[in-house]
């Protein structure tokens, strides 16, 4: 372990990257936006070769090697792809933004009618007598294939191309255009007590008469936690959800697309398609979980009502209260056990030591600080990581970019697979293919080659304020660790194919591992290794540990109830009425019940896993009963935990 290095990484200033000029993720395509489209224009000449290679002569290639090009195909494509959907997300340059869209734009026509390409389906359907690994590529692919329509006729099946075409511009548009309509909300000074004048920070702003609040990110929600006037609250959370008509407009065409979708296959709703291959199956059993579910949390949540309503003198209040009062619960809470401050002990320099601390006993695998070149990286502000393991050496990179900062996205944690791991020496290419050079590391295990993952880490973590380090509170901890939960399943989950390497794994699954880390989080065998004071390296007591964890678990049936509205509007939304003339998503938000007043704010237009992880959020609650190994931490490299490193590091 290179002690030291990964907490002054955080914990301390850096200086301008160093060597050769590169592109970013040393890509030398995206040295500057015009790049962006020539990748995009190289990767699909590529893209439309191995297609025609695959098609023509897959009774040639070979059973394997049929697979090997189709996921080469795939690789290929998912390399723009994937980093134009990071770039529109998180890139500072307007300039870069709009090149990724260019490129998306470039790829996606062909990406529409690959899942119902008649000679790829074809050559699929021909291949017989093949390895397991590569037989489960096969099943997975054949299943794209049935769900695409491609058992449908020519016209519908020209129709579903057409759909989802349309679909994919929905979806991004409901993905990426979710902010309220305003940016900032306009408060008397007089109304803005609670955080005039001790508690204006961040993006705030002081005027002569006025504090001007954002309506987006920490800023936002650390003000409703903090105005002490209902009236100054009620204004606030009305403009933080007050969206323009179109937004509500695309969310609803997004909806009635996935409908006809699903109804153009033969099935009755999109829900349906979505849950068709994972644990839950139909919307019936999900729609019976969550009812045992509102059972089970229904006492949880009176408990918490009845809480919020002493702290208000026992009279009515609202939603747009309920951020403050549960403040001033936890406040009046807390006063009566020992202060806690742990802002000294969970730098997040000491935090991400942990971390390589926690993956070198479990993995053998450690966090090694690197030098990015210049233009590597989209923000200086970004660090990266190499991925190191004791026996492998290098499988993969990690860039992170965790503190909020004027333009970047507010509120986000998000895990971006910029690249996935697969084999690359068995690769076999087609006549006429043009090579490109994307710059991704490689590295070799025995006798294989790998393409190496690329994974960059985002948050909003509050930055320093004006201390000589950042520190996090406990539920970011939470929330890093779960973030480099799906880190690790990426750089330990590289296998031969692309397909199934990493994250890319069945729904039900992908959650697993962002749990598990959030319970190493919350473990007193882990807590020294990551809470230790930023100075003296003293770890903090499990004292503190036991108190934050106290603090976190507070109305707690409040918290699981948002969880349950959420999966629950999921699934409304998804259903077969999202198919009926007169769809509308608000009015089927107006079906869930409501614990509070004023709860009918649009506020589903920023639950952005609509348009991106649906078929996560479906089955959410499911992935959160499979059960963790209570004691996985403490078995080091042996055991339980040697074993769940040899599943996810697969057939490399």
């Amino acid at each position: 372990m290179r002690r030291g290095l990964v907490r002054a990484l955080f914990n301390q200033p850096t200086g301008p990257p160093r060597g050769s000029p590169t592109g970013l993720f040393s890509n030398p395509y995206l040295q500057s936006p015009s790049g962006f489209k020539e990748y995009a224009r190289r990767s699909l000449l590529r893209a439309e070769c191995l297609a025609e290679h695959i098609s023509k002569r897959h009774l040639e290639l070979g059973g394997r090697d049929t697979i090997v090009c189709l996921d080469r195909l795939s690789d290929t494509l998912c390399a723009v792809l994937d980093m134009a959907e990071f770039v529109r997300n998180t890139h500072p340059d307007q300039r870069f933004i709009q090149a990724a869209e260019d490129a998306y734009g470039i790829l996606h026509g062909f990406m529409s009618g690959l899942n119902t390409h008649r000679g790829l389906y074809g050559a699929l359907k021909s291949l017989k007598d093949l390895p397991a690994d590569s037989a489960a590529v096969r099943r997975i692919l054949l299943a794209d294939f049935y769900k695409s329509g491609i058992q449908l006729d020519d016209d519908k099946r020209g129709r579903y191309v057409d759909i989802s075409r349309e679909l994919s511009q929905a979806e991004r548009r409901v993905f990426t255009d979710f902010a309220p309509s305003e940016e900032f909300i306009s408060l008397p000074k007089r109304l803005a007590t609670g955080i005039y004048p001790s508690f204006v920070c961040g993006r705030m702003r002081q005027t002569l008469l006025s504090v001007d609040i954002p309506t987006t990110g920490w800023e936002a929600h650390f003000a409703l936690q903090r105005l002490e006037q209902h009236a100054a609250r009620e204004r606030l959370e009305q403009a933080m959800f007050t969206h323009r008509d179109d937004q509500i407009g695309v969310m609803d065409a997004m909806l009635r697309l996935r409908s006809e979708l699903a109804r153009l296959t033969g099935r009755g709703s999109y829900a349906e398609v979505a849950l068709a291959d994972l644990m839950a199956r139909t919307p019936a059993a999900v729609e019976a979980f969550l009812g045992t579910q509102e059972q089970k949390i229904a006492p949880l949540v009176s408990s918490d009502v009845q809480a919020l309503q002493r702290a208000n003198g026992n009279a009515e209040f609202f939603k747009c209260d309920v951020d403050f009062l549960t403040a001033n619960v936890l406040r009046q809470r807390a006063a009566r056990r020992r202060p806690v401050d742990l802002h000294e002990f969970l730098s997040v320099g000491s935090v991400f030591e942990g971390l390589s601390n926690l993956f070198e006993a479990l993995y053998g695998v450690e966090l090694v600080p690197a030098d990015p070149r210049p233009g590597e990286t989209w923000h200086p502000a970004v660090r990266r990581l190499d991925v190191v393991h004791e026996d492998r050496g290098l499988i993969g990179v990690l860039y992170a970019d965790l503190f909020s900062r004027e333009g970047k996205a507010a509120g986000q944690a998000a895990h971006f697979t910029i690249r996935c791991g697969r084999r690359v020496d068995h690769d076999n290419f087609a006549p006429d293919e043009e090579a490109i050079e994307s710059g991704t590391p490689r590295g070799s295990w025995k006798t294989n080659t790998f393409q190496l993952p690329v994974i960059a880490l985002q948050c909003d973590f509050t930055p320093s304020n004006g201390r000589n380090f950042a520190s996090l509170s406990f539920s970011e901890v939470s929330t890093l660790f779960h973030e480099m939960g799906h880190a690790m399943h990426s750089f330990l989950g590289t296998t031969d194919y692309h397909i199934v390497s990493g994250t890319r794994v069945a729904a039900d699954f992908v959650e697993l591992p962002s749990q598990i880390m959030e319970s190493f989080a919350e473990s007193p065998d882990i807590w020294p290794l990551f809470a230790r004071h930023h100075s003296t390296d003293e770890p903090a007591p499990i004292a503190m540990l036991q108190e934050a964890l106290h603090a976190e678990r507070q109305l707690g049936g409040l918290q699981l109830h948002r969880q349950w509205l959420r999966a629950t509007l999921d699934q409304r939304l998804h259903g077969r009425s999202s198919g009926e003339p007169d769809f509308s998503s608000i009015a089927t938000l107006e079906t869930l019940p409501k614990l509070f007043r004023g709860q009918n704010l649009p506020w589903h237009v920023q639950f952005t896993h609509l348009a991106g992880l649906s078929r996560i959020a479906f089955t959410a609650p499911f992935s959160g009963q499979i059960p963790c190994p209570g004691k996985l931490a403490q078995n080091s490299k042996l055991g339980c935990s040697d074993m769940a490193a040899r599943v996810i590091l697969g057939s490399a």
